[in-house]
């Protein structure tokens, strides 16, 4: 399997993904983000770390967070994807 780098609006070094944009958002949007799938109440550290980067990214993507070396500042809070599932 070969991995690819994504061309990203503000790429951090080392990012390095399998999936194009729109199946990482797909995979944030209708599978991270869907309580069918993935049960809050038992979910692995693991699983809490894959949906915190992608909402990172998917967000960053979309323009509702900035995202520097030591800081996460939120541009546009209503527009945030995922905001449901992360509470």
């Amino acid at each position: 399997m070969q991995f690819i780098n994504q061309k990203r609006k503000s790429y951090n070094r080392g990012e390095v993904t399998i999936f194009t944009p729109q199946e990482q958002k797909h995979l944030f949007c209708q599978i991270l983000c869907n309580n069918s799938y993935v049960d809050y109440q038992t979910m692995s550290s693991g699983l809490a770390k894959c949906f915190h980067t992608y909402f990172k990214y998917i967000n960053r993507d979309e323009g509702n967070l900035d995202i520097s070396r030591k800081k996460v500042e939120v541009m546009d809070f209503e527009q945030l994807l995922g905001m449901d599932s992360l509470w």
